[in-house]
């Protein structure tokens, strides 16, 4: 695919001083362009039979380009997105990107939220608790959002690096990361929400061997991606994990 239109989102210079805010805004050029390839797209022959078992089903991939050719609003979604505080920093060299939100009420407790890698569509289907269906769980405009990251700033490449530096990683250099996970585990007090169609449910006691388990919470419903599934739970339950903090 020509790669040329699609460029990273434009934002304020970053400044040398700290953090520098940051604004989404993809390209009209990038647009026309997917537009264009939406519009010319070449699709393969369809088994109807095959459903999801050969890879996405095709004629559910045909009605979610369909959509995402004349329905799908990346504007909207973008106006969404920036309505939190985007900002960039450069730590040890690396451009991070992060969100802050400042806390409510009379002494909000400062926490720092992380992610894991990137992943792709496909698991949205396998790996949540949708029976099958993946609109159960996630609009046509979530999924074609999180698509459009991947498009509009063309990394859909070097999101699969993880998973090459894990199929490459030898034996001792995993024996050195679990060593370096064990360390002062046991005296950090640890929450886990288990949700019951993330990948595994190991039992606490397995969980306790390693960690300082003070909150263990067995979720109703929910999968792999519980922020984006199941928000509410999730963030509830992490509200009421350091509300115990503060309150020991």
């Amino acid at each position: 695919m020509d790669g040329a239109a699609r460029r990273k989102p434009n934002a304020t210079r970053e400044s040398a001083a700290g953090p520098a805010p940051f604004q989404i805004r993809v390209g009209d050029e990038v647009l026309t362009d997917l537009r264009r390839r939406l519009e010319t797209v070449r699709l393969a022959a369809e088994d109807s039979s095959s459903g999801w078992d050969l890879g996405m089903d095709p004629g559910y991939l045909r009605e979610l380009l369909d959509y995402w050719s004349s329905g799908f609003d990346w504007r909207a979604q973008e106006r969404y997105l920036n309505g939190f505080r985007h900002f960039t920093a450069t730590v040890d060299g690396t451009r991070l990107h992060f969100i802050h939100g400042r806390g409510r009420g009379p002494a909000p407790l400062p926490l720092l939220l992380t992610h894991g890698f990137p992943d792709s569509f496909e698991k949205f289907r396998e790996w949540s608790d949708c029976g099958g269906d993946v609109e159960r769980c996630y609009t046509k405009d979530e999924l074609l959002t999180n698509v459009m990251l991947y498009w509009a700033t063309g990394m859909i490449g070097t999101s699969f690096q993880p998973y090459s530096d894990v199929m490459s990683a030898g034996a001792i250099r995993w024996m050195k990361e679990a060593a370096k996970n064990l360390v002062g585990s046991k005296s950090v007090p640890a929450p886990f929400a288990m949700f019951p169609k993330d990948l595994s449910s190991p039992p606490r006691e397995w969980a306790e061997r390693f960690f300082r388990v003070v909150r263990w919470t067995e979720m109703p419903r929910g999968g792999h991606f519980a922020a984006m599934e199941q928000p509410d739970l999730l963030a509830e339950d992490i509200r009421a994990f350091f509300r115990g903090l503060s309150a020991a």
